[in-house]
Order: structure tokens, then C-alpha cells, then sequence
């Protein structure tokens, strides 16, 4: 795809604006948790899963490679994991955003998850795998061979991954037609309470690997 420097430009300072309001809002957060708010947590949990969302389809027709390292949507390529971890840095989660990308599907979602919330399919539909996530949120989805985001609002499900299979570039779909979700084995986790503390009070999250 061919983007003029001036549209990039703009789609680039447009993703700065979004990354410096995410931050406000999570600084404004901790500074409420600090003072001893009662239900910051769940507002916490709310606004990361808003901030992914919105950071997310900014990446719409980036690029993918699968060597892809990008950081700037619709600059260069990006493979899938470091869509993923690239996205997640970029909302203010302190991961280790190479090492994180060059792990394993099941690695990044260990990561990211705590283990009771990870579910695992064998040879399951897509129809059977989104059943078990319709309750709103952002969950992390591995496949045989590719890893992506299932954001899911009060009537959507949609999901958001680097496709090297159909026009190979970021794409933000509905996740029952997507052709990409159809695998042998799948594995699904929600973004967890240890990364939230994470994300909110700026500790590292370590990566997880085998």
C-alpha cells in the first residue's frame, strides 16, 4: 500500500495525540489510587481495554512482514507479535516489547494472563471459541501459526491481528467471518490483574518463556 509522506505524517502525530491521552488518563488514575479511591481498579481495567481499543485500528493497513518490526502505523511492516506487543507498550504497559514479539503465541498470552483465565481448544469452531468470549473486554488469541487481539464490545466482536494470509496487513475484522481465527489449536487468555497493577503503577512485566 502506498501512503503519501504527508498522510504519514499525519496518521503518526494523529497516534502520538491517542498515546499521550492514554497516559493521562492512567497517570490521573494512579494519582486517585494513591489518594485511596475505592473503584479505581475496575476503572482501570475499563480504560486499558478502551485504550487498546482505540490504539488498535490505527494500525488498519500497515504493512505485514514476518521479520516486520514497525512502530509507526503505516510505516514499514509488522509481524503479528509485535503488533501485539507494540500496541500494548503503546497504552503504557511496561513489556518487553522485542523479546514479548519473538515469543511463542502461548508465551505472549502466559505472559499477559494469569493461567485459570486461559482457555485452550482443540480442533473448536470459531463459532464455538467466540461463544466462551462475549463478555466486553480485550483477550489476547494464539493460533497454530498467529497471535492477534479479540477486542470485544456490548455488540461486536472483532478482531484485530497482522494477516499474512489474506492482503497482508493489519486488519480490524469481525472476528466470526475472519478466516484467520480458524485453527487447529487455540488459546485465549484476558488481559490480567498482574498486568493491570502493571500497567497502573509502571512495574516491569516480565516475559514469559519456556
Amino acid at each position: 500500500m502506498w501512503l503519501f509522506p504527508w498522510f504519514l505524517a499525519a496518521q503518526a502525530g494523529e497516534y502520538d495525540a491517542q498515546k499521550a491521552a492514554v497516559l493521562a488518563v492512567r497517570d490521573d488514575l494512579a494519582a486517585e489510587l494513591h489518594l485511596g479511591a475505592d473503584d479505581v481498579w475496575l476503572r482501570a481495567r475499563q480504560e486499558l481495554a478502551y485504550a487498546v481499543m482505540d490504539l488498535l485500528p490505527t494500525w488498519e493497513g500497515t504493512g505485514w512482514a514476518m521479520n516486520g518490526t514497525s512502530e509507526v502505523p503505516g510505516e514499514g511492516q509488522v509481524a503479528c507479535g509485535y503488533l501485539v506487543s507494540t500496541v500494548l507498550r503503546d497504552v503504557g504497559l511496561p513489556v518487553e516489547r522485542v523479546r514479548l514479539a519473538q515469543q511463542g503465541a502461548e508465551d505472549i498470552i502466559r505472559t499477559l494472563t494469569d493461567e485459570l483465565s486461559v482457555e485452550r481448544y482443540q480442533g473448536a469452531t470459531v463459532a464455538e471459541v467466540l461463544r466462551d468470549h462475549e463478555a466486553p473486554g480485550v483477550y489476547v488469541v494464539g493460533l497454530d501459526w498467529h497471535v492477534g487481539m479479540l477486542v470485544v464490545t456490548d455488540d461486536e466482536q472483532t478482531f484485530c491481528h497482522a494477516s499474512r494470509s489474506q492482503q497482508r496487513e493489519v486488519l480490524c475484522e469481525k472476528a466470526a467471518s475472519a478466516r484467520s481465527l480458524r485453527s487447529r489449536y487455540t488459546v485465549v487468555g484476558q488481559l490480567s490483574q498482574r498486568a493491570l497493577e502493571s500497567w497502573l503503577l509502571g512495574t516491569p512485566l516480565p516475559t514469559v518463556s519456556d
